[in-house]
């Protein structure tokens, strides 16, 4: 039982464990590991490690899919981002130049009913 609690606790300073889920498979296998018949059998606790060191592992894994969908997500939201704001930026000039270009013709249209 001590060789799983330091294992334990080397572990939970490299990693924090967010998950509720996480957290109960690993009771669970400190419990097996604290049962007196497992106890007696040192075989039986290095293979509870093995399996905890391999569930760590998948589970890091695991996070860094997750991270690497999650910046892949962020990059193409930035991009789309980015290509409709220079397309409202577009817009608006055009839509600047067009009421220039109404207001130019309203002033002719104006002046030649003035000469008419």
């Amino acid at each position: 039982m001590v060789e799983m609690s330091e294992h334990f606790a080397a572990h939970s300073k490299k990693t924090t464990f967010k998950r509720k889920s996480w957290n109960a498979i690993f009771k669970v296998l400190a419990n097996i590991a604290a049962s007196a018949p497992v106890q007696a059998d040192g075989g039986a606790i290095q293979t509870i490690i093995d399996l905890c060191d391999n569930l760590l592992d998948k589970i890091a894994e695991s996070r860094d899919i997750e991270r690497k969908e999650y910046e892949a997500y962020v990059a193409e939201y930035d991009a789309d981002r980015e290509a409709a704001v220079t397309s409202l930026n577009e817009t608006v000039q055009q839509i600047a130049d067009l009421t220039t270009e109404i207001n130019t013709l309203t002033k002719r249209i104006n002046a030649a009913r003035a000469e008419k």
